[in-house]
């Protein structure tokens, strides 16, 4: 009897852990959102940093909305619609955020042309286009020490 009971328990673990795998994805994916998001309350840091009582509150609104079964991209959007922007992390694309996308990629080419300028306005010294005329006295000396060999 005890054989079978531990049998019949040893079968259904592997199914109460399946579910509880499946219970802990919207807790996992409400760390994930909160560590990814940047705090409209804590500038600089992720919500799931930020020390604010109002940065609890939302992380809490995530993790219940994830439970509910909301998705995360609508989750994410409502967000950006109540904060703005400031929950990427990143400049947008657009006004003055092109400066900062495009800022670097111009100061590199700035610098790759300054680079360029500077290394083509050294001079070299130019081979002569035409070898100088041998000297008679040094030529018959050559032939002289070459004939002794």
């Amino acid at each position: 009897m005890r054989t079978t009971l531990l049998v019949v328990l040893l079968l259904l673990l592997p199914g109460t852990h399946a579910r509880a795998d499946t219970a802990d994805v919207p807790a996992r994916e409400a760390a994930r959102l909160s560590a990814s998001l940047m705090s409209p309350f804590c500038p600089g840091m992720t919500l799931s940093t930020c020390p604010s009582p109002d940065a609890a509150t939302v992380r809490a609104e995530i993790s219940d909305r994830l439970h509910l079964g909301e998705p995360s991209a609508s989750i994410v959007a409502d967000l950006e619609a109540r904060f703005g922007d400031v929950l990427d992390g990143s400049p947008r694309a657009r006004g003055t955020g092109w400066v900062a996308w495009l800022g670097p990629g111009a100061l590199g080419l700035a610098l790759l042309a300054a680079l360029r300028s500077a290394a083509g306005s050294r001079t070299v010294a130019a081979a002569p286009a035409t070898e100088p005329p041998l000297d008679p006295t040094l030529l018959a000396r050559l032939n002289d020490e070459l004939d002794t060999l």
